[in-house]
């Protein structure tokens, strides 16, 4: 499965999540086509990535919007990112983190 089209501060995730992709990596790709970052990850979240493809993130600099981490963002304490058998590509920030920041 492909999904495309991100918003440009990304999914706000404020509590536990995982994320998997079935198929594996090779076959799971969420593509934000350089319009933002996929995930922000709160304070207190704990997140989990396995098996999937995150391309073309960014994190530009845009009026309030943190320039750090491209694909995913871990801002305020406590917040957690685990990740499994997955890639990251084809993603930039403007600051720190052209795939992830914490």
């Amino acid at each position: 499965a492909r999904y495309v089209n991100c918003s440009a501060g990304g999914v706000a995730l404020a509590s536990g999540v995982a994320l998997a992709g079935s198929a594996g990596a090779a076959a799971t790709v969420i593509d934000c086509g350089g319009a933002g970052r996929h995930l922000a990850v709160g304070g207190g979240a704990s997140v989990q990535i396995d098996g999937l493809t995150l391309t073309g993130g960014a994190a530009p600099h845009e009026g309030n919007i943190s320039r750090d981490g491209g694909c995913v963002l871990v801002e305020g304490p406590g917040g957690s990112l685990v990740v499994a058998d997955s890639v990251f590509s084809n993603c930039s920030a403007d600051a720190w983190g052209g795939a992830i920041a914490v």
